[in-house]
């Protein structure tokens, strides 16, 4: 049987052992990326494990989600019936006495909806995971309770799609809110309530609008992992194996696996992360609101991925420090730069769009008609209705 060699463990495995992985995670749009950002050569058993303890990491972070939460209603269309948006993460709630082995998490809507999630406490190592371990949430996914700010139909119908698309396999139930007609039987947006749902509904109520004492757990250098995997896959797939033999490459392998965020600190690994990056007019201007903007640049002796959230913070990493390579004539495009936006929330990709085209676009100088359509979409938050 024919053998391949894995991106990640750099072990050889048969071929069946192999499945896509998206270099950039499926969770935040990787589906919507080109091939340049997925990849077959790595093995069924190293992308469960980068999808659970390092796309995950990155993913679940209080710091990202509630980025987007936040950042996802620049694109936000209240008259399409299949609008949703993420929910902020607000916390582990304190100050609520549930049964011994149970947690409540906190979330908010768009208009201050709060979406209480009852489910069973995970091992501690999944603590600065927002939701718990997602692994769990499979055969344990809870129960939430959602209570009603608003009265808007608009703002109720997308926090009751949120919710729905946030908790998929929980049960569901209102405390000041009935679905009188045009729900799915088969898969509603509420459940009816029962004995257990009822004496929680009742505990919650207890609470009034007494302050709320959460508990968030955040993992510093969430994101090293996350942007080691990043620059070696798409280093692999844009210099090739002839990278994978560089000192550089085996450097980013090293950070790729270290779980001690001390020892991976020693590792020679180039960039900047999310709480050390500079806010400067440059990473203004590169960074696209709403969207994941992915600037791949080659200069002088490095190879370096720029990586902006949606709200615009920005970190970097670089790919490669081979003059050889970094030089190469056959990664020309990258020598000026190129660009690629990733909008989750109208279901956009973009890219590549090269750097010097991209700026002035930017700065107003040229007009480039994808990201003409893209700025249509785009929304000024004040602009949607009142909750009320």
């Amino acid at each position: 049987m024919a053998e391949k060699l894995c991106l990640y463990c750099q072990e050889k495995k048969p071929s069946a052992a192999f499945s896509l992985e998206h270099i950039f995670p499926d969770r935040l749009g990787g589906s919507l990326c080109n091939d340049l950002f997925k990849t077959r050569d790595v093995c069924r058993d190293c992308n469960s494990k980068m999808g659970a303890f390092v796309d995950g990491a990155f993913i679940k972070n209080w710091f990202r989600t509630n980025d987007e939460a936040l950042a996802a209603r620049q694109y936000l269309d209240l008259n399409a019936s299949d609008s949703i948006l993420p929910l902020v993460y607000m916390g582990i709630l304190q100050s609520l006495p549930l049964h011994q082995g149970l947690v409540c998490e906190m979330w908010l809507g768009a208009c201050g909806e709060r979406f209480y999630h009852i489910h069973q406490k995970d091992d501690p190592r999944w603590d600065t995971f927002v939701g718990g371990n997602p692994m769990a949430r499979k055969s344990d996914p809870g129960r939430v309770y959602f209570f009603n700010t608003s009265t808007n139909i608009q703002w109720i119908g997308l926090a009751l799609r949120s919710m729905k698309s946030h908790f998929k396999r929980a049960c569901r139930y209102a405390s000041n809110l009935g679905i009188q007609s045009g729900d799915d039987p088969a898969s509603p947006l509420l459940h009816p309530v029962d004995e257990v749902a009822q004496q929680e509904l009742d505990l919650i109520r207890t609470l009034g609008n007494d302050t709320h004492m959460h508990t968030v757990k955040i993992q510093l250098g969430f994101e090293h992992r996350f942007l080691a995997k990043m620059a070696l896959g798409l280093g692999y797939n844009i210099l090739g194996t002839r990278f994978l033999g560089t000192e550089y490459a085996r450097y980013l392998l090293a950070a790729l696996w270290e779980k001690d965020p001390t020892a991976r600190s020693m590792i020679p690994v180039r960039g900047t992360g999310f709480l050390n990056a500079q806010d400067t007019l440059l990473n203004q201007i590169i960074g696209w609101a709403g969207a994941y903007t992915i600037m791949l640049y080659a200069l002088h002796d490095w190879f370096v991925l720029s990586f902006h959230l949606p709200s615009g913070k920005s970190m970097r990493i670089a790919i490669s420090d081979s003059p050889q390579l970094c030089q190469a004539a056959d990664i020309e495009e990258y020598h000026n730069g190129s660009v690629f936006l990733i909008i989750p929330q109208c279901g956009r990709f973009l890219g590549p769009i090269p750097l010097p085209e991209y700026l002035s676009h930017q700065l107003g100088n040229i007009r480039i008609p994808i990201l003409n359509e893209l700025e249509r979409l785009h929304i000024d938050p004040m602009s949607l209705p009142p909750c009320r």
